[in-house]
C-alpha cells in the first residue's frame, strides 16, 4: 500500500485508538481512504477485464 495511503489511515487509528475520537472528527481522511478504494478497485477491474480479451 502506497505511503500517502497509509497516512490517512494512521490518522484515523491514533484519534480513535489512542485519543478517543469519534469517527466525525476524521470525515477528510475518511472521504480520502474511500476514494483511494474506489480509485484503486477501479483500476483493478479495468485491468481484470482487459486480461479476459
Amino acid at each position: 500500500m502506497p505511503s500517502w495511503a497509509i497516512k490517512h489511515f494512521l490518522i484515523i487509528f491514533r484519534g480513535i485508538l489512542l485519543k478517543g475520537v469519534g469517527l466525525g472528527a476524521f470525515i477528510t481522511e475518511v472521504v480520502a481512504i474511500a476514494i483511494i478504494g474506489v480509485v484503486v478497485m477501479s483500476l483493478t477491474l479495468w485491468v481484470f477485464r482487459k486480461r479476459l480479451d
